[in-house]
């Protein structure tokens, strides 16, 4: 009996034994599979050099199969079984975000997978310059954010969606504000209206309002005397002086014979003026109708605007193009007539050096 109790003793001890060492083995195994895994999600996913980074783009409805492998052809990844792992241990299949994303080299699977979920999602740059229509603005969105000109111009009314509130404005032409801008690639058109009328109004104080209401302008009026010198001038320096002459054309109630104002109703890049052209009926043509337009010609920047608050005083009722970028001020009809004769002169000798050069470097190439 003994013995009996002895030998039970001995298995219930072998079992014990055994199970310390099962218990002990499973603990290693699973310490060294972790061990490995930690090594494994540590790696360096790729052998680009630390100090170069990479854009890579995910487009909107990747899911994560379709994420690897643009990592893996764009060789940010070596192996597509060890970011799949890490993503999978960390529960990060589903969370990883559209959009382009600058990746270091040599970043290891863990860090990408974290990077991919929370990065800063890459903006386009987007300058938008003084001057430009509506329609050249959508343009530029069409050609940068893939935006349809004709999807931009269907929101070209819709002023109350924008809140833009000032008193007889037809429409958002100059209420794009000319600035450079960061949208993310996926923007919607209504997002980016937004954001130009926003700074707008952030630009175009209630103190530049006032100073506008005071010489009789509504807003709506600011603006579209901006735009009108906006689109006469090359250089800053001469707003102020160009401003001052339609608002002395406006007190002595002579039309203000505004070219900008007849190339806005005529489709394609701006040239010289027909004599016919100048004779249209549209409520936007300056030679033919006293006072000014209706509405903005093109969306002006702030020094347009400020000048229009601000024009010098002058007794200047004329000015014509110099030839160089500049122009040539005059208080009489028999000096601004003078000064046209000499840019047609200065033109024709400008055309006819440019024949002579035309004509000596096709001879040269022969």
């Amino acid at each position: 009996m003994e013995k009996l109790f002895h030998l039970n003793h001995k298995i219930e001890l072998d079992k014990h034994s055994i199970i310390l060492v099962l218990i002990i083995s499973i603990s290693i195994f699973i310490l060294i599979m972790m061990f490995g895994v930690y090594i494994t999600i540590h790696q360096d996913a790729n052998d680009i050099a630390p100090d170069s980074l990479s854009i890579i783009e995910i487009p909107k409805g990747t899911n994560f199969r379709g994420t690897i492998k643009i990592l893996d052809e764009n060789k940010i990844i070596e192996d597509r079984w060890k970011l799949l792992l890490t993503a999978k241990l960390l529960g990060k299949t589903k969370s990883i975000q559209a959009g382009k994303f600058y990746i270091k080299g040599g970043i290891n699977y863990y860090d990408l997978i974290i990077l991919l979920e929370n990065a800063v999602i890459l903006q386009q740059k987007i300058t938008i310059p003084e001057g430009l229509e509506l329609t050249e603005i959508a343009q530029i969105f069409e050609d940068r954010l893939n935006i349809p000109v004709d999807t931009f111009l269907l929101y070209r009314d819709d002023t109350e969606l924008f809140n833009i509130n000032y008193k007889s404005i037809k429409n958002i032409e100059g209420f794009l504000f000319p600035d450079t801008y960061f949208f993310f690639e996926d923007a919607e058109v209504e997002d980016v209206i937004r954001k130009m009328i926003f700074n707008f109004q952030k630009h175009i104080t209630v103190n530049m309002i006032w100073k506008a209401k005071e010489k009789g302008m509504t807003v709506n009026e600011l603006i579209t005397m901006a735009s009108i010198i906006q689109g006469e001038v090359i250089y800053d320096s001469e707003m102020p002086k160009v401003a001052s002459v339609y608002f002395n054309r406006l007190k002595m109630n002579m039309r203000l014979q505004a070219d900008p104002t007849i190339q806005y109703i005529i489709p394609g890049p701006d040239r010289l003026l027909k004599l016919s052209e100048l004779k249209s009926d549209s409520e936007y043509n300056t030679y033919m109708h006293r006072g000014l337009p209706p509405g903005p010609i093109n969306n002006p920047g702030l020094e347009a605007i400020r000048a229009t608050i601000n024009p010098d005083t002058t007794d200047y009722i004329y000015f014509v193009a110099d030839g160089n970028g500049y122009h040539t001020f005059t208080k009489t009809l028999s000096e601004h007539n003078y000064e046209k004769n000499k840019l047609k002169i200065l033109r024709r000798k400008k055309e006819l050096e440019n024949k002579v050069k035309t004509k000596i470097d096709s001879q040269s190439t022969k």
